[in-house]
């Protein structure tokens, strides 16, 4: 950390390791920002394999592991918007680090040794000794910035002062950023020391300083030589280390940006939190402990272990004890022992442990489901032979959460008016690939599910189109982003509307009844196929919270209340049969596009005063005149209200009333 870096500490971000062989006991410890109690404890085990140093994070070493919990605010402990973590492992030769960090816009531009990359987005790490620390940063081009400090009251008596590169005229006082009392007093710091054998490597997963789209994040890797840590040695520590030898490593993150309010967000983010912002309190530090216990040498990763289910970015609808059963199924080596784990890529809880699921059976196939809370995650596999092998893959994301189904005309299809995509990771849809023009025309024309996207999820962003009719993402992203910030779980929106069509053309749709249309085929039983088949092909998969219907307005000609809500349950009550599930929620509209004709609203109401499950959804009738392009359809104007009174009617109170079909 520069000088530098001490007064802009609220600009930049930074990844952080250090490691302490001394420490303070009885009032010098009392004088410190943390309680000894919280620290952290992490084990680091010894790797017969060395990491071939390139960023990318595929070897057996990392698969094999102790990944660290998601870092925290420096702070406060409290939860932080995206995740971050890092593994270590050693050898004879190394320190080993690898650190995963989830950004949506990864962005660096220093590209020459010892620029001020604590200006940018930056991981750093910090070795120390007893008496002296090592100061480390690195930017997602691989760019390097080193400092080494040492503690004033030991640079005579250690010998610092007899060696000629840490002379004098090399060293600047230094007296910490936030935490200017540490009982050891000043450091000396040499900006221009370099930590001899280090490797380094970066790995974007994504497209470098290009906010057009949307990165993963990145990945760094590391190779600090013990041999090159002789003047952290002081204290006579061993180099390497011997079995049970503990140090202090801490891994911290600092970002140019911080979550929103009501989030109490530092900036700043950490496995074991300071309770000050600053990074150069060594006793604030995880404790590591190293063991010569040796990392399993036989993983394979992806070999022959294959997952078919989930699917990535799928989301299970959670059931009414916040849980839902998630599916794992694919191909592995027969008579292998099935386990899997979830990490928490949200806000919420530790990650699991690995657990046992079952076995791959003789045909080489396995079967498998565990109850999961609600959340976001990366979900890890991996079987287990009897001499110990180990086979693992991964799903990047997968969640548990809330699953809606949009039915209605173009009002709730959409057009050619489209919100931006949604900016939070946890919103998703299953979309039509680019250029499927003629896939979804031969759908159009057949109504068979073969025709339809398979059953794996997508970010629910700009110029996605969602199965298995919506035509963009019109306001159905934004509902989704509103309420998986609402309520804080992942979402995923099926859109099965069809423009051009009146609750008469559900109505005898689902009855299988004959109707004249220009373009929609009431011999495929559309429109109301779009909805059995999303039940077939999505749903019975997933589970669904609720439909979220916006129709009825195309009936404006029809004056009979009596008749428009018969049509309205007409369609609903065969959903629910077609579904197996007769408390199928459904969440109504309402609006009146002509004064004059009032039945349509009046039946909306009626719907939800009598109709069974049935729910109040927005009142199109508050928006302004401005919101419309016409007495029924929104205009861009219209759009984000629409999506802030959708996302109102999914309240906590919906949720508690609403009862969720769940994933099969």
């Amino acid at each position: 950390m520069s000088v530098a870096v001490h007064q802009r500490r609220f600009k930049g971000w930074w990844l952080g390791l250090l490691v302490l062989g001394g420490t303070l006991i009885g009032a010098e410890r009392s004088r410190l920002p943390c309680a000894d109690g919280e620290v952290v404890r992490y084990t680091a085990l010894r790797t017969r394999e060395a990491p071939v140093i390139d960023g990318q994070l595929n070897e057996t070493v990392w698969q094999q592991a102790t990944w660290s919990s998601r870092y925290v605010d420096i702070l406060t402990g409290g939860p932080t918007v995206h995740d971050t973590r890092a593994a270590i492992v050693w050898d004879d030769e190394n320190l080993y680090l690898a650190i995963r960090v989830e950004e949506p816009l990864v962005r660096a531009q220093f590209t020459e040794r010892n620029s001020p990359i604590y200006q940018e987005n930056d991981v750093e790490v910090f070795i120390g000794g007893a008496d002296a620390y090592y100061e480390f940063e690195i930017n997602a081009r691989n760019t390097i910035y080193e400092v080494f400090f040492i503690w004033q009251e030991a640079y005579e008596r250690m010998g610092f002062s007899r060696a000629p590169e840490f002379a004098r005229t090399n060293l600047q006082g230094f007296n910490g950023v936030g935490f200017k009392s540490h009982p050891r007093g000043l450091r000396w710091g040499h900006f221009n020391w370099q930590f001899p054998g280090l490797k380094t490597a970066v790995h974007v997963d994504g497209t470098l300083n290009n906010d057009a789209d949307r990165d993963r994040g990145w990945t760094v890797e590391l190779a600090f030589p013990w041999a090159g840590m002789k003047w952290l040695a002081t204290d006579g520590r061993a180099l390497p280390p011997r079995n049970g030898d503990e140090w202090r490593i801490d891994l911290s993150r600092f970002n140019t940006y911080k979550e929103a309010p009501p989030a109490k967000d530092s900036g700043g983010w950490v496995l074991s939190p300071h309770r000050v912002w600053d990074s150069h309190v060594p006793e604030c530090f995880p404790k590591v402990t190293f063991l010569t216990n040796a990392l399993p040498t036989s993983v394979r990763t992806n070999a022959s272990l294959q997952l078919t289910s989930p699917a990535e970015r799928l989301v299970f609808q959670r059931g009414v004890d916040n849980r839902a059963r998630l599916p794992l199924a694919g191909v592995g080596t027969p008579g292998t022992r099935l386990e899997a784990r979830l990490l928490p890529r949200d806000r919420r809880g530790e990650d699991a442990r690995w657990q046992t699921v079952g076995s791959v059976r003789s045909d080489g196939t396995f079967a498998a489901s565990w109850l999961a809370p609600a959340g976001w995650y990366s979900l890890e596999a991996r079987t287990v032979e009897p001499n110990g092998a180990v086979e693992m893959t991964r799903i990047e994301r997968v969640g548990v959460g809330e699953v809606f189904v949009v039915v209605g005309h173009s009002v709730a299809q959409g057009g050619e008016l489209n919100l931006p995509g949604a900016k939070d990771d946890r919103v998703n849809t299953i979309a039509w690939p680019p250029d499927s023009g003629d896939q979804r025309r031969t759908y159009e024309q057949t109504g068979e599910t073969r025709f339809l996207p398979a059953a794996k999820g997508t970010a629910f962003g700009d110029g996605v189109v969602p199965a298995p009719f919506g035509h963009g993402t019109y306001f159905w992203a934004r509902f989704g982003e509103l309420v998986a910030q609402r309520h804080d779980v992942p979402v995923l929106v099926l859109n099965a509307a069809f423009g051009g069509t009146s609750l008469e053309h559900w109505a005898k749709s689902a009855r299988g009844e004959p109707f004249e249309h220009s373009f929609v085929r009431a011999d495929l039983r559309m429109p109301y196929r779009n909805l059995t088949n999303t039940w077939q092909h999505y749903v019975r998969l997933l589970g669904v919270r609720a439909v979220l219907a916006d129709q009825g307005q195309n009936d404006w000609g029809e004056p009979s209340v009596e008749v428009v809500a018969k049509r309205y349950q007409t369609w609903i009550n065969q959903a629910r049969v077609d579904l197996g599930f007769p408390e199928l929620a459904v969440v109504v509209n309402r609006q009146t596009p002509f004064r004059e004709r009032i039945a349509i609203r009046t039946a909306q109401e009626q719907m939800i005063r009598d109709g069974p499950f049935c729910f109040p959804g927005p009142d199109y009738d508050t928006l302004a005149p401005s919101d419309f392009s016409d007495r029924i359809h929104l205009s861009q104007a219209g759009l984000e209200p629409a999506a802030q009174r959708w996302a109102d009617s999914i309240s906590a109170q919906f949720l508690t009333q609403a009862r969720p079909f769940p994933p099969r």
